[in-house]
């Protein structure tokens, strides 16, 4: 039987090439798609007998073990490792113990990964069908003994960026609309700018569309030493960007280098957030007047960054509902529920709240508000508890029916006119139903934010609230990016910028990410999972692992807690009719604003 054995791991090892891996020239792609299920499956079709052994991870030792070129796990393991920091004496002793390769095999696979990489995003920049996202991030390095060179700035400004390629069918076709752009440019001192009366041709919201589900493929640039909080800055970051990609702009005889490919007319999409946003329109004033296309940044077309637009929806919630003094005094206010449910935090989460906090705050008493809903009405079909009322097994008609009933009885909208209630008799009106019914519509409106973007479904989106906290700049900001998609912007490209503004890293349903949110996960990698420590914490470690040392396509979801004691908790409050504060309407109040400056514009 030992003698069958050894035959059959002399025979798997030396006649079947996918396990032999050449770490001196390895693939970024064979690091993304080497799976231990396909090894797994080859090695039991050519010698089921090992298959008694139970495991890989001992066939692939025992294989390296007869023969040094069979190598394919040690050598992702080793990979794996440096990318995770692992210290180098724990990775001697998986060496020695047959599950990694040797770690001058690991700096070899390193450097031809570090090859490859230039030549993937050459290679996908080249094609000209991609969009650019970036972004800043700052590192604090700690300094024992001042030098020279750097006695006191201990903070380093960074900037890094990735390339996406573009999906859903956009041509280069749908780009190559540089020169008709610029010819619509308010910037460009020959274009044509009549003034139109824009109320006319105002028309409907179009419908919801729903981006076909694909993964999506991106390549990480290299981080970049820029300072980004400077109009110069942004020119170099976006010059650096396509200089790594491979493209330019042909010379007076219209020639370029052999390894750069001419932009031409085409045109790339940036995705920024609103201060980046600033500095570029800033930087594209300036160079307004320059000769060539490329050096007068005409090909930006900007892409609204949808991660920062989800955070100022969640702070225009917070002015309203919890920024104001008399909006935490209310028993049934948002922050009575915020103190039940985190009681050793509430004070700090009024002023100096992060966005996290607010995101998960505001889906909590959501889901509070709306339990506490169904439960008064179980009641009043006598079910005492919403567990009663489960156990009598609703049909799905009776729970669509008990739905709409508490839409229309708890959340201010069509068919709710607070207006009217509120010219009630004093002794009829309760003031705090009235503010639960439009808190509820906020949270509402801010879940359905939510699940359109992680759902990849895109449409018109109104500014109301966004005027009416004071948050104009972004309002502005955004009223101007949908002018441009719809007024200024070709068919093709309007398509383009529409069905590439969400990603889906991981090609399943309900799994798309704003673009920005991708930058911000990948200064995440570099800043804190794969920088190093100590000596090793330095701007060319950062510039190093920038260059997709990462589970390329893979993303973070934070773990969904077991909120159903606390929920519970949070159900008895007590209850008054009168409000010592009465939450405003801000969507008729951001209307109001608009039409205002619409009268102010027309005449």
């Amino acid at each position: 039987m030992t003698a069958k054995y050894s035959s059959a791991l002399h025979d798997l090892s030396h006649n079947n090439r996918d396990l032999h891996f050449n770490i001196l020239h390895a693939q970024p792609h064979q690091i993304r798609e080497f799976r231990m299920e396909e090894m797994a499956m080859k090695m039991w079709e050519q010698q089921p007998m090992l298959w008694s052994l139970k495991t890989i991870t001992i066939l692939s030792q025992l294989l390296h073990s007869r023969y040094r070129k069979c190598n394919a796990l040690q050598s992702v393991m080793g990979v794996f490792l440096h990318s995770c920091n692992t210290p180098e004496k724990v990775v001697k002793v998986l060496t020695r113990m047959g599950i990694s390769v040797s770690l001058t095999s690991i700096h070899r696979a390193i450097h031809s990964l570090k090859s490859e990489c230039f030549t993937d995003i050459r290679r996908l920049g080249r094609t000209l069908l991609v969009s650019y996202a970036y972004d800043n991030f700052d590192v604090k390095f700690s300094t024992g003994i001042p030098t020279v060179e750097g006695p006191q700035d201990t903070l380093v400004h960074l900037t890094s960026g990735t390339l996406i390629r573009l999906e859903h069918g956009v041509t280069a076709h749908d780009l190559r609309c540089g020169h008709n752009l610029w010819e619509k440019n308010p910037n460009n001192p020959n274009a044509s700018n009549p003034i139109q009366d824009l109320r006319e041709s105002l028309t409907a919201p179009d419908a919801v569309e729903q981006i076909p589900i694909r993964r999506a493929h991106q390549v990480p640039l290299q981080a970049m030493k820029i300072n980004q909080s400077t109009v110069s800055g942004n020119i170099d970051a976006l010059m650096d960007m396509l200089a790594q990609a491979g493209v330019g702009e042909a010379d007076a005889q219209g020639e370029t280098s052999v390894d750069m490919t001419d932009l031409g007319d085409m045109v790339q999409l940036i995705h920024e957030d609103l201060g980046t946003m600033e500095w570029v329109i800033s930087a594209m004033e300036r160079r307004a007047i320059d000769l060539t296309p490329t050096s007068r940044l005409q090909f930006v077309v900007f892409v609204f960054s949808l991660f920062h637009f989800k955070m100022a929806a969640a702070d225009a919630i917070w002015r309203i509902l919890v920024s104001p003094d008399s909006a935490r005094k209310d028993t049934t206010s948002f922050m009575a529920f915020v103190t039940k449910l985190r009681p050793a935090s509430s004070g700090k989460l009024t002023n100096n709240v992060l966005f996290r906090e607010q995101h998960e705050l505001i889906g909590h008493v959501g889901e509070v508000l709306c339990l506490d809903a169904w439960r008064i009405e179980a009641r009043r079909y006598g079910y005492l508890t919403l567990e009663k009322r489960a156990e009598a097994k609703p049909t799905l008609e009776a729970i669509d029916k008990f739905a709409v009933q508490l839409v229309t009885q708890y959340v201010e909208g069509e068919g709710t006119n607070l207006y009217q209630m509120k010219n009630r008799l004093a002794v009829q009106c309760d003031k705090q139903h009235e503010n639960t019914m439009r808190t509820h519509h906020y949270l509402l409106l801010y879940e359905e934010l939510l699940y359109s973007m992680n759902e990849g479904n895109i449409g018109l989106s109104r500014d109301n609230i966004f005027r009416a906290v004071g948050k104009h700049k972004y309002a502005n900001r955004m009223l101007l990016f949908m002018h441009q998609l719809y007024n200024v912007y070709p068919v093709g490209l309007r398509r383009a910028v529409r069905y590439n503004m969400l990603v889906n890293l991981t090609g399943r349903a309900h799994h798309f990410r704003a673009v920005d949110w991708v930058v911000e996960l990948l200064n995440l990698f570099i800043k804190e999972m794969y920088g190093g420590e100590g000596s090793n914490y330095t701007t060319n470690v950062f510039w190093t692992m920038a260059l997709n040392f990462l589970l390329s396509g893979l993303s973070y979801a934070h773990g969904t807690k077991n909120m159903t004691a606390t929920f519970n908790d949070s159900e008895q409050i007590p209850r008054r009719t009168e409000a010592k504060y009465e939450i405003p309407n801000a969507l008729d109040r951001g209307a109001a604003i608009i039409t205002a400056e619409s009268a102010v514009v027309v005449t």
